[in-house]
Order: structure tokens, then sequence, then C-alpha cells
């Protein structure tokens, strides 16, 4: 028998073990899309994970390995209003609010960014997001707390106050853009105006990384779950039960995915 032959033989089995891993892949897959599709499981996570920001809370076992503890993110002085606020600018009310979780992760933070703009250039429109949004980092992050030392001599150095003051005098009437002191106090506020515009892009991609990351996690998960078990249910109709089939379950669980592209790849190959 030569080298052809037995590459031949091999690729076949591997082929054949491949195709019946990728038709447990393909129908696990199938049935995650088809729950996804029936019920809005999708908006359901993205609302608890908006939520969750507001709070200060998170429900990722990554962050809590790294020491991240459940309740330690900075919440929002009134996550409730924060939130509210949020979703009046988003989406025109909390009645429209399937409509904004129910998107992909890149739209919803589309039309959430179009809220915190509003937010930065009115800061009185949405005084909880923008608390929330804008908060220097090394204050305290219990958004509560921050809120009762808001009218301390330090609070008002930083560049929240200082925008915000400045765009109430601005609003007012109450500064002349000749004078020196009206130069000083723009040339103070558009710094603190860029310096805040960096922090809230920095917090709005660092959310949408980590709920992105979160609901691609879940959805392998998922998926494993459902390939395991189909695995494990064909496994025991095939041969009946033994230690075994669980091991196995798990190997197809782990494959299913890649095994699609597997099997495409080999059957490609051609022996001459």
């Amino acid at each position: 028998m030569d080298v052809a032959t037995v590459l031949e033989n091999m690729t076949k089995s591997l082929s054949g073990s491949a195709v019946l891993i990728a038709g447990i892949g393909a129908l696990s897959m199938a049935i995650v899309e088809a729950l996804k599709a029936l019920f809005p499981i999708r908006g359901m996570f993205h609302r608890r994970q908006i939520c969750n920001w507001f709070y200060g809370r998170h429900g990722s076992s990554d962050a809590r390995i790294m020491g991240v503890g459940f309740d330690a993110l900075p919440s929002a002085d009134e996550p409730g209003k924060a939130y509210k606020q949020l979703l009046q600018l988003a989406i025109g009310g909390e009645s429209y609010q399937t409509a904004l979780f129910e998107q992909a992760p890149e739209k919803m933070f589309g039309e959430i960014q179009a809220a915190v703009n509003v937010t930065m250039d009115f800061p009185d429109v949405a005084p909880n997001l923008y608390e929330f949004l804008t908060h220097d980092p090394g204050t305290l992050k219990d958004g509560a707390r921050r809120a009762m030392l808001a009218d301390s001599t330090d609070a008002k150095a930083q560049d929240q106050t200082v925008w915000k003051n400045f765009v109430a005098k601005l609003n007012a009437g109450n500064i002349d853009r000749n004078s020196e002191t009206g130069k000083k106090e723009y040339a103070e506020g558009n710094q603190a105006r860029q310096r805040l515009d960096n922090l809230v892009r920095r917090r709005l991609d660092a959310l949408q990384s980590r709920v992105t990351y979160r609901w691609a996690r879940l959805n392998q998960m998922f998926a494993f779950a459902v390939a395991f078990a189909i695995a494990a249910y064909a496994l025991v109709q095939a041969s009946g039960w033994s230690p075994g089939i669980l091991v196995l379950a798990a190997i197809a669980g782990f494959l299913a995915p890649p095994a699609k592209d597997l099997a495409a790849a080999l059957s490609s190959i051609k022996f001459r």
C-alpha cells in the first residue's frame, strides 16, 4: 500500500467524522439562531448590560477572576434617572426601548452616542446622565456620595463642573467674548470639553467592547451546550450509555463550530 492510498483512507475517515460533527454544529447553531429570532434574548441582554453599567455592577466571571467585584464599577448618582434620560435622548422615551436594545451592538451604540452628544452639549438636559458620563476617574465610585460632594472646592476644579458652569453662563449671556475674562473662560471651557469628550468616548468604547465580547461568548457557550446535548443524545441512542460518552460529547461540542470548515477543506482534497 503506497503513501497516497494511506493518506486517502485517512482523509476519508477524517472527512466522515468532520461531516458528522459539522452536522451537529450546524444543527446547534440553527437552534441557537432560531431561539434568538423567536425570543427577545438580545434585547434583554443589552438592557441588563446598560442597567448594570449605571448601577456599577457586572455579571462577568472574567471580571471577578481579575479582581473586579460585582459592585466595584462606578455607578450613577441616581441610576434610574440616568437610565431614563439616556432612553429619552436616544429613542424618545422608555416606551421604545425595544427598538434600541434589539439592535446589533454597533447600531445600538450609535444611538447611545447620539444621546451622549446631546448630553455633552446641554448638560442641564440630562444632569444625572451627564454626571455619570463625565465624573473624574479619581473620584468616588459611588455616585450618590459623589453627588453629595459636588459643591466642594475640589469638585469645582474638575472638568465636569468647569464645562457645565461655562455652558450655563454662555446660555445665560453672561460671558463677554471680547473681554480678557471672557476669552479666558472660553479657553478653559473648550479645554475642559476636549478632555471630557476623550474621557466619555473611552468609556463608551470600553462598554461596547465589554458588551460585544460577552454577547459573543454567551453565544459560543450556548452553542456548545446545544451541540453537547445533541451529540450525547445521538451517542446514547447509537451505543447505549457509558461514561466515555460525556467526553466524546464534550469534544463534539468544542469541535462543532470549526468542523464545518474542516469538512469543506477535506472534501476538496483530490488524490490522483
